[in-house]
């Protein structure tokens, strides 16, 4: 009985820890889509832009 609590609080934690990550990793996403200044993407910078996928 003694292990009880930590059997209890290790799952509770590592689910919180990472619902918090996502979070934070969607909040970081969210700034860079929004913000100017940031450069979008750098696949296929040598690919003219009307070309289409095969």
């Amino acid at each position: 009985m003694e292990s009880f609590p930590l059997v209890i609080i290790l799952p509770i934690a590592t689910f919180a820890l990472i619902v918090l990550g996502a979070m934070w990793s969607r909040r970081k996403t969210k700034e860079r889509q929004y913000d100017d200044s940031i450069p979008k993407s750098s696949l296929a910078v040598d690919a003219p832009s009307d070309r289409r996928a095969p």
